[in-house]
């Protein structure tokens, strides 16, 4: 089987693409959260959605920015991003 080349550096600039996104989203949703500085943007394949990270925890990104809607101020407490969130290892 031969390597088709411009297939690769395809697949090699959509991963650019999504890790720039990604890295967006990331700085999006650090100004919801005042508790942790670590929030990571991860697709996650298990369950086939792009889920903001915080510690062990995910939530689903469009779950997350709705839930930081619905706050007065915008920021999403530890406790509401845990009680919305799954536990990841």
């Amino acid at each position: 089987m031969e390597i088709n080349l411009s297939l690769i550096k395809k697949v090699e600039h959509k991963y650019e693409d999504y890790e720039y996104a990604a890295t967006e989203i990331e700085v999006e949703a650090q100004k919801h959260i005042k508790w942790n500085t670590n929030v990571r943007c991860k697709y996650i394949n298990k369950e086939s959605a792009l889920c903001i990270c915080i510690c062990s925890y995910v939530c689903l990104a469009t779950h997350f920015f709705w839930l930081s809607s619905l706050q007065k101020d915008g920021l999403l407490s530890k406790e509401e991003f845990i009680k919305n969130s799954i536990k990841y290892n």
